[in-house]
């Protein structure tokens, strides 16, 4: 058996970042918080574009905080706050309505069968609910979670509360600060890396392309 087959089938929950796992929205999020900052005026987007890659995981309006705190060296109002949060979500919806879902993703709700499926994002938990019923896919999971909790609060949260995630489960995620996030509770993890992308992950995390490998070993 492989350490991916063998992962899998011991999990009694298993835990799905959303963006970059669920949904091919990595790239279009990435995108987002640059243009963003290019709508009201910022000339400093490879310094935006670095900060927000060290903030993965982290929730977009801590993300706002932070960047606008090195590029302005000055804290942010809430008038601009807004406005960057009105410039990602003009960007993002339109984006994210035409995005596809991650290779798999349907064919996960035929081989669920005892099994419990959690979502833990760090998108704000109103839209990737939203997101996911307008997919359709809102009822392949016994329950969505997401900002502005943190990853981590998340998981202890599962772990408290439901007994599945407790006895045994695993996390699929496609950052290095899913790994971290995991880690940090103990939660086995396996790494989503998109095909031609780089692989962020320690040579000792079990790695998938697509959800399609995880719907073949349930």
């Amino acid at each position: 058996m492989s350490k991916l087959a063998s992962k899998v089938q011991k999990a009694k929950a298993i835990v799905f970042d959303v963006d970059g796992v669920i949904l091919e929205s990595s790239k279009i999020k990435d995108d987002a918080f640059i243009k963003a900052f290019a709508a009201i005026g910022c000339n400093e987007l490879e310094a935006v574009a670095s900060i927000h890659r060290k903030l993965y995981g982290v929730n977009r309006v801590s993300q706002f905080q932070k960047i606008y705190q090195v590029v302005y060296n000055t804290e942010i109002e809430k008038t601009a706050l807004e406005k960057l949060n009105h410039n990602f979500e003009s960007w993002v919806v339109g984006q994210l309505n035409k995005c596809p879902l991650v290779n798999g993703v349907k064919e996960l709700r035929q081989k669920k069968k005892l099994r419990a499926f959690y979502t833990a994002s760090a998108a704000p938990q109103k839209e990737v609910i939203k997101q996911m019923r307008r997919r359709k896919i809102d009822t392949y999971f016994n329950g969505i979670f997401g900002g502005p909790a943190k990853k981590v609060d998340i998981f202890r949260s599962l772990i408290k509360t439901d007994r599945m995630v407790n006895e045994h489960s695993v996390f699929i995620g496609d950052r290095i600060s899913d790994f971290r996030s995991a880690e940090k509770v103990g939660l086995p993890f396996i790494g989503r890396v998109k095909p031609g992308d780089e692989n962020p992950f320690p040579e000792n995390v079990t790695i998938i392309t697509d959800l399609t490998e995880i719907a073949d070993c349930l």
